[in-house]
């Protein structure tokens, strides 16, 4: 009795492990240039895997730069396939029969030299993740509405130029991923977009938004990211489901007073702009968690600025600072703090009221003084105080008091360190 008990755990186990090895099938990557002789190989393999004996168990297989033209039929018998990678291969057509995969739900088609034309789409009930980014499209891709699931569309490094019209027709999308496509906006190119919670125009030559943009009620996440916007218009005030939004890298002089209205807010991106000032109105975004402002010219920060009570982390680096206002110690959620690369003179009080503090960087400034108790501060993990105007005796005497804390496992720097972040 106790030997059958022994060997139905042993099967039990082996049965697992055989399992976790052939979850996931990644065919080796192989040259696009291929010869006659090199592609029967492919030939070959294929062939082994369409007698793979476990393809019950198989949820991903990857077939990437594999210089096929055709989905091979024998991806349908995987009855439990979720993930398909095609990319770098010259695929054209998407075969009905994907369609009686029931758990296929995401498919990668990137880098397949696809146009709107080459492209065609069957009608699809499982796909909900579609790739098709480092193509050769110049327009949507037709009959995207066939597929009636799509939640997740990346359409990234095409030659896109407008959005069109009949995207709209794909009710179910709500991630859209256009980054560097050199987009036109035309007055209502976000009207189709409406039921988007994600859209990201990284990288897109964009130097201003349409009116339409107040179409986007749904909108949650927003990035344009390195673009050349110089302002906002004043309808992105009303995205009122907005929680993020980046504006990294672009030609913003003053501090978009739309982003004012959003109150759902909890991370705003500015970094890279030519911002001078932050306005007393900051506090009207209760929800703020993460603000990114380095890299500008602020040389002043308001004091309502300590009424963002969610605030977790805040980013002030590389700015034309002097000080900073007695209520940044009421952010008492604060955990991240970057003053580095400014022009900071008196130690910051403040910061000593900061309790749920890990990271903090004061560096490269022109302090003359930095109290000891700074290293007291109880959640510290990481403290950069390096490149300051401190004389040789307090330096010494802090060097001290950062090297104990170096053998508790926090992260310091030295304070001689002439390293720039």
């Amino acid at each position: 009795m106790k030997f059958i008990l022994y060997s139905l755990v042993l099967l039990f186990f082996s049965f697992n492990l055989l399992a976790q090895q052939v979850n996931t099938i990644e065919v080796p990557a192989l040259s696009r240039n291929l010869s006659r002789e090199k592609e029967e190989t492919v030939t070959d393999y294929l062939a082994r895997l369409a007698n793979y004996p476990h393809k019950g168990l198989i949820e991903q297989i990857s077939l990437k730069n594999c210089n096929l033209r055709e989905i091979p039929q024998f991806i349908k018998h995987f009855g439990r396939l979720e993930h398909l990678n095609f990319s770098g291969n010259r695929l054209a057509v998407l075969p009905a029969w994907l369609n009686d995969m029931p758990r296929l739900t995401s498919l990668k088609l990137e880098k397949n030299g696809l146009t709107e034309r080459k492209l065609i789409i069957k009608r699809n009930h499982t796909i909900k993740k579609l790739y098709l980014g480092s193509n050769e499209l110049n327009k949507m891709p037709r009959k995207l509405h066939r597929l009636r699931k799509l939640e997740e569309l990346s359409l990234e490094d095409n030659q896109l130029r407008r959005l069109p019209g009949r995207i709209g027709r794909v009710r179910s999308l709500r991630k859209l991923r256009l980054n560097r496509n050199p987009l036109e906006l035309h007055r209502q190119a976000f009207r189709p977009l409406r039921r988007i919670t994600r859209l990201e125009m990284n990288q897109c030559q964009l130097q201003c938004l349409p009116e339409s943009i107040k179409r986007l009620k749904n909108l949650e996440n927003l990035s344009l990211a390195d673009n050349q916007l110089s302002c906002l218009p004043a309808e992105v005030g009303q995205l009122r489901n907005l929680e993020q939004i980046s504006l990294y890298r672009n030609r913003q002089t003053a501090f978009p007073r739309s982003l004012l209205e959003l109150e759902k807010l909890e991370a705003l991106d500015l970094y890279y702009n030519q911002l001078d000032a932050i306005p007393e109105e900051i506090e009207k975004l209760k929800n703020l968690k993460m603000l990114f402002a380095a890299h500008n010219q602020l040389h002043s920060l308001p004091s309502s600025l300590g009424k963002l009570e969610k605030l977790q982390e805040l980013y002030l680096h590389h700015n034309l600072l002097t000080e900073i206002p007695a209520s940044l110690g009421e952010l008492h959620q604060l955990e991240v703090l970057h003053l580095n690369h400014n022009y900071l003179q008196d130690f910051p009080e403040p910061i000593l009221q900061l309790n749920r503090l890990k990271d903090l960087d004061i560096s490269h400034n022109q302090l003359q003084s930095i109290p000891t108790s700074i290293t007291r501060l109880p959640s510290l993990h990481i403290l950069y105080l390096c490149c300051n105007a401190l004389d040789d005796e307090e330096r010494t005497q802090l060097q001290q008091q950062l090297e104990l804390l170096a053998q508790k496992g926090i992260t310091i720097q030295p304070l001689i360190s002439t390293e720039t972040k």
